[in-house]
């Protein structure tokens, strides 16, 4: 997870543990699941994939 950990985790500070969880579910299900696209899965998102293989 080199990407979570270079665009999200080293730029920012957090107030306590529950704003830094909002924040990385917020990143995962956003970002990470529905925009970046995915080289092994045929640079997909993840969400795209998934609904290639439910449809």
């Amino acid at each position: 997870m080199k990407t979570l950990k270079e665009e999200q985790v080293r730029h920012h500070q957090w107030r306590d543990l529950n704003a830094l969880r909002a924040d990385l579910s917020r990143f995962l299900q956003i970002t990470y699941n529905h925009q970046r696209l995915h080289s092994s899965l045929d640079y997909q998102t993840p969400a795209a994939f998934e609904q290639q293989f439910s449809s």
